[in-house]
């Protein structure tokens, strides 16, 4: 029921059920049946978040686990306050945002603007994510309408519109919640830190 509502939600086709699946007249599943057990099967080998994640991680979504801040920060504390998590995995970090469907699982866990994990402090308009964990996002969408703004006041850091959780580049020194993740990309300084 949970898989059939997941899939409904991010527009996939429902979930084999095995009891469902067609079979031939001695009762053995079809070749294509087979095929696609097998499938899934392999699906089961799929990454999962990792076991050293602090417990404190009870939120998890594919391969990663989140903490939601229960204080305001301003982005370098919440950098910080995330990284101090890792202990000696070095695996924790503000939230990289990695495509749309996990943007929308933020949405789903968050009641309202929050810090991530990208920022252009290293150089202006180049917006780099905290981990080196491969992504273009949000280069081909998730920002808000008219973001990243700049402005008068230099906005280096970015957080989530509440209501959206669309991307909107804001000052550093500005508080919000934050949202710290646990995956199997550390948290690296250089990528923000000058």
């Amino acid at each position: 029921m949970l898989l059939a509502a997941c899939s409904k939600f991010y527009g996939l086709d429902p979930p084999l059920l095995m009891s469902d699946a067609p079979r031939d007249d001695a009762g053995d599943f079809d070749d294509a049946t087979e095929r696609d057990a097998r499938a899934i099967d392999a699906s089961a080998d799929a990454p999962t978040p990792p076991a050293n994640c602090p417990p404190s991680y009870t939120l998890a979504n594919g391969t990663s686990r989140y903490r939601l801040s229960t204080t305001t920060a301003e982005w370098p504390e919440a950098a910080q306050d995330c990284r101090d998590d890792s202990g000696p995995t070095g695996t924790t970090h503000l939230i990289v945002v990695i495509n749309d469907a996990e943007r929308m699982y933020l949405r789903t866990i968050v009641p309202g603007a929050v810090w991530v994990g990208l920022s252009d402090l290293l150089v202006e308009a180049q917006f780099r994510w905290n981990t080196a964990e491969p992504t273009n996002y949000p280069n081909n969408g998730g920002w808000g309408l008219g973001e990243p703004s700049g402005g008068v006041v230099d906005p280096d850091c970015v957080a989530t519109i509440s209501a959206t959780t669309l991307l909107d580049d804001v000052v550093c020194s500005s508080t919000l919640a934050y949202v710290c993740e646990c995956d199997s990309y550390p948290d690296d300084p250089s990528r923000y830190s000058p």
